[in-house]
């Protein structure tokens, strides 16, 4: 091993957990947030409404 230093003290596992903290977990932390602080309504008027269930229904036809 060239570094042995490293692997010792976990410092090579540094650089992805800062990579998926800062490219992936708090993007997504901030749009769960977002999504739950939304003043023009809920998440229940969202599972309401129709338009919601056929976006999700299309979505789905396409996947399959």
């Amino acid at each position: 091993m060239r570094f042995p230093h490293l692997y010792r003290h976990g410092q090579i596992l540094l650089v992805p957990v800062v990579f998926l903290l800062l490219f992936f977990v708090y993007p997504l932390v901030t749009i769960l947030w977002v999504s739950f602080q939304w003043v023009g309504g809920g998440v229940r008027e969202v599972l309401a409404d129709a338009t919601t269930w056929y976006v999700v229904g299309f979505t789905l036809r396409l996947a399959v």
